[in-house]
């Protein structure tokens, strides 16, 4: 049922466990000159083992638009990474220790680590306020949610984020990245000029060449919000040797296509032209 998105049944009850919440908790920040830095950064901390309870990665396109819409006074640099501890303080301050000497080994530069809950707080509102902030980088730019968490092994993040920024400049658009960076996964802000046919059209191949890159990773379409409709065709693509199976477990737990249908392996081959655009595209001269 896990991963079927409503296709085979419909959860009545779900039983939760609670965990009890961490004694101590402690917030890092760390600049980086170079996105590739961070992405080093985030690859070292993995492999050492360490498990923060967060570590989020910010580009200059998340930077510059939070501090637009915050005024948080960032400075402007290519990348930034945001780490949590969390546990028995003694434990957990080791490991922040560790996170801080992997940053500065990979060039990072003015790093913040803070217990205290307002800063921790203030820090993270940074993270927190991405997507609509990246709505306002410029006044002719809408944010259109289109290859949006996308996923590779962490040792590849650093050659899935620069080919994202690599796409953009040879499409001649702008994508802004960031997201769950310890788990590998990405989220794109892909920010277009809706009145510009070139443009929308431009922005639809680097969307393909996103996804592209992504499977080329050893990736997945989707690590966390799902496939529904508009990411079906790159689904399909990935798991293109397993649809059948899918449409036959379809067949057994729904034969009359009432649960979900037209969703994962049974989506339209391209949602855009399928369903209403959100971002219609109108010349304005």
């Amino acid at each position: 049922m896990v991963g079927s998105e409503g296709t085979l049944g419909v959860m009545v009850e779900a039983t939760l466990r609670l965990k009890p919440l961490p004694e101590e908790r402690a917030v890092g920040r760390a600049l980086f000159y170079k996105l590739s830095q961070a992405g080093d950064a985030v690859s070292k901390i993995i492999t050492k083992g360490i498990v923060p309870s967060a570590l989020e990665l910010m580009d200059e396109v998340a930077i510059k638009s939070v501090n637009k819409a915050l005024k948080a006074g960032l400075p402007e640099v290519e990348a930034l990474i945001l780490f949590e501890c969390d546990g028995i303080k003694a434990s957990f301050n080791h490991e922040i220790q560790k996170i801080k000497k992997i940053c500065e080994d990979c060039g990072a530069f003015d790093i913040i680590i803070s217990d205290n809950p307002e800063e921790m707080e203030k820090l993270w509102e940074v993270r927190s306020s991405i997507f609509p902030a990246t709505s306002m980088y410029k006044e002719d730019r809408i944010r259109a949610t289109l290859a949006e968490d996308i996923t590779v092994p962490v040792s590849r993040l650093r050659e899935l984020v620069e080919g994202i920024h690599q796409i953009a400049r040879e499409n001649g658009i702008i994508i802004g990245t960031y997201g769950h960076a310890g788990e590998g996964l990405v989220h794109t802000a892909f920010l277009v000029n809706p009145r510009v046919s070139d443009e929308w059209d431009r922005t639809r191949k680097a969307v393909d060449e996103v996804f592209a890159l992504a499977h080329q990773l050893g990736g997945t379409t989707s690590g966390e919000h799902g496939i529904g409709i508009s990411k079906a065709p790159y689904f399909k693509k990935e798991r293109k040797e397993l649809l059948e199976l899918m449409r036959g477990i379809k067949k057994v737990f729904d034969p009359h296509n009432i649960l979900n249908p037209h969703k994962l392996m049974d989506a339209p081959e391209d949602f855009f032209t399928a369903t209403k655009l959100r971002y219609p595209v109108k010349e304005r001269r």
